[in-house]
């Protein structure tokens, strides 16, 4: 008797704001190193911890879409984007549970920043009743040894090698560090300039962040899909 392959399907939230090169990186190592079916990236709509994007819900569904048109394994999830109110991963999860069946093995990803916070999340106990959890541990970010609350430690505590559910277990998993983040590339835009003798945004010494390099006339543009970054000169964001 033949048995249908449980799918393996990952939640990449965020706001992407805007989508960079990191947040496609990641998602492919992703895809390799836990051999996932498909990776959803899943925009909210509004953060519950009061982050206020720069670009409108539309906008930033439009550049997830130009970012990912090539991807065969990588999908948006625009639901969050189509709910009113704030967007909590709870429902979302739920939402996803029911519309792939109780069987598939649903993984929700987060940074260790962002896991050393769950404990302040909307019905977070329940997020490992519909889904397991993958936290990430990035250069920059908190470190997950460092986490000194106690109901995060049992649950990091009791981390597997390798998901073999369709929900209740935590994976713990280091990724090649990639030093950028989509709150300094909405810095380096604001203060940059728009130079035809680069060919692209440029902007001065170092002014990506301290992590990144310190090269002069760094190029946003770089860090960005090229139809993304058209998109957002097109459309004069952030401060273009």
């Amino acid at each position: 008797m033949m048995t249908t392959a449980v799918k393996r399907i990952g939640i990449f939230g965020g706001t992407f704001d805007p989508v960079h090169l990191g947040h496609i990186a990641s998602a492919r190592e992703l895809l390799t190193s836990v051999k996932f079916d498909t990776v959803y990236l899943m925009p909210c709509y509004r953060h519950p911890h009061d982050k206020h994007p720069g670009a409108s819900a539309a906008q930033r569904l439009e550049m997830l879409e130009l970012a990912l048109a090539n991807e065969k394994q990588l999908a948006v999830d625009s639901r969050e984007l189509h709910r009113s109110g704030l967007s909590y991963t709870v429902d979302s999860l739920a939402e996803l549970r029911s519309e792939q069946g109780d069987e598939a093995q649903l993984v929700f990803i987060l940074g260790s920043d962002a896991f050393a916070g769950l404990d302040a999340w909307h019905r977070w106990q329940s997020l490992l009743e519909l889904a397991n959890l993958l936290v990430i541990e990035r250069a920059g970010q908190i470190a997950l040894n460092d986490i000194d609350k106690l109901t995060l430690q049992n649950l990091l505590s009791d981390s597997v090698e390798d998901f073999n559910q369709p929900a209740g277990q935590l994976m713990q998993l280091r990724l090649k560090p990639y030093d950028i983040s989509s709150t300094a590339i909405r810095q380096a835009l604001a203060a940059g300039k728009v130079s035809n003798a680069v060919g692209g945004i440029v902007v001065g010494d170092n002014a990506l962040g301290d992590n990144s390099p310190a090269n002069k006339n760094i190029k946003v543009n770089e860090y960005i899909p090229e139809l993304v970054m058209d998109y957002i000169q097109a459309n004069h964001l952030y401060g273009l």
